[in-house]
């Protein structure tokens, strides 16, 4: 039951079944934006709910009352825009009379959080990937730059901006800035 779930996790009961909402509606997106920290559940699940201008309402109301900062409304409307292009939550089904819907088990939750897991670390690494590689093309570049004859090149072609781009945006913590 949710309750046991959210007794084993630490977690209340209300926050399991949000969750359980959000991917039994098949709200990813709403729910990476929770995990992640981009937005609170109590708005993923608002959203989940509403239609086109309620949405609209929603973000004017959390705006107007402090609960979302401008940051968060950024990050909801990429998720609605990704949604509208992708159609995930579009069809939701859990208002329409007949249809049954099946409740997720602890265990089904269990291997979603761990899948969700190693989906996540498998993003780590590609990103530290691309930033060691972004490191190696910025190193590439300022040697590049030392030879006389590179930099004519460049000035003759016009390509100046791209190593000043890569030099100026390359940063070790940060990976390429200007994203």
């Amino acid at each position: 039951s949710e309750l046991e779930i959210a007794n084993k996790i630490g977690r209340s009961k209300n926050w399991v079944a949000s969750i359980v909402s959000l991917k039994e509606n098949g709200e990813d997106k709403l729910l990476s934006a929770v995990e992640s920290g981009r937005i609170p559940i109590y708005i993923a699940v608002e959203i989940s709910r509403a239609k086109g201008v309620d949405i609209q309402h929603l973000l004017l109301e959390g705006f107007n009352s402090g609960e979302l900062n401008s940051k968060q409304i950024g990050a909801i409307k990429r998720i609605l825009s990704q949604r509208e292009t992708s159609g995930k939550g579009s069809d939701n089904n859990s208002f329409v009379q007949g249809v049954k819907k099946k409740r997720i088990t602890s265990d089904e939750l269990k291997e979603l959080y761990q899948e969700n897991v190693k989906t996540h670390k498998i993003i780590h690494t590609r990103s530290e990937f691309t930033i060691s590689s972004l490191m190696v093309v910025k190193e590439i570049m300022v040697n590049l730059l030392r030879n006389r004859e590179f930099s004519d090149l460049l000035s003759v072609e016009s390509l100046n901006s791209v190593p000043a781009f890569i030099l100026d945006n390359v940063d070790p913590a940060r990976g390429l800035e200007n994203e």
